[in-house]
């Protein structure tokens, strides 16, 4: 069976519950909050609706988990790469590199994260703290590259322009996937790269630290 979660092999607890994460996101990125069920989640997975409630309670809980296990890994991804790098150019271009990394390697976690708000308040509420402390962390690099922190709302307004930039193209990528990633990536960079050095501050070399992120983030305020 294609889809099925069970088997012969009697997976244990923490297999089962990863394999039903799994197939909830690609449902959820398929049809978003509103029109993804439980029942039609527990039939892709080859269980019954009763098994998804044992392990998540409800579908906002499965949604809310989906979201921070994302959201964390994206952040991970971008966070570790942009340590490695030494120069803000280098920095921003890692950046886009493992943004674009992670919409390949996981394009259902990339939706379940940036699609449209969820009607569901607290839904919604948890998708805008996931892109906001993508947002501090843009901002946060910037700063730490050498962005003037007395024009802290200028540095953050083009951290959100950043991510929405990127978020668009990934939006529109997830349709033309034929296109190479590696010349995407390029361009994006050079484009957003471009666009950042006209806030004034920006350009010096110098490395981010790697306690820049909980460092900054605490100065960088991004509102809802």
């Amino acid at each position: 069976m294609s889809e099925a979660i069970e088997s012969s092999k009697r997976p244990s607890r923490a297999e089962r519950r990863e394999a039903l994460l799994e197939v909830a996101a690609r449902e959820f990125a398929s049809g978003g909050w509103g029109e993804t069920s439980v029942d039609q989640i527990a039939r892709a997975a080859g269980v019954s609706a009763p098994v998804l409630y044992t392990h998540f309670g409800s579908k906002r809980g499965l949604f809310i988990e989906l979201l921070e296990r994302h959201g964390a890994a994206l952040i991970e991804r971008i966070s570790t790469s942009v340590a490695a790098q030494s120069t803000p150019e280098a920095q921003t271009r890692a950046s886009i590199e493992a943004f674009f990394d992670f919409v390949s390697a996981d394009p259902f976690a990339w939706r379940t994260l940036f699609r449209d708000p969820a009607a569901d308040q607290e839904i919604a509420g948890r998708q805008r703290a996931a892109q906001n402390e993508a947002t501090h962390l843009i901002a946060s690099m910037f700063v730490a590259g050498g962005a003037p922190e007395d024009r802290i709302e200028d540095v953050t307004l083009v951290a959100q322009l950043f991510k929405s930039a990127l978020n668009g193209i990934a939006g529109w990528w997830w349709e033309h996937r034929d296109i190479n990633r590696a010349h995407l990536t390029e361009l994006a960079h050079q484009t957003l790269w471009h666009g950042i050095g006209s806030l004034p501050g920006t350009g010096p070399t110098g490395p981010v630290p790697t306690s820049a992120r909980g460092e900054l983030l605490g100065r960088v305020e991004v509102t809802d």
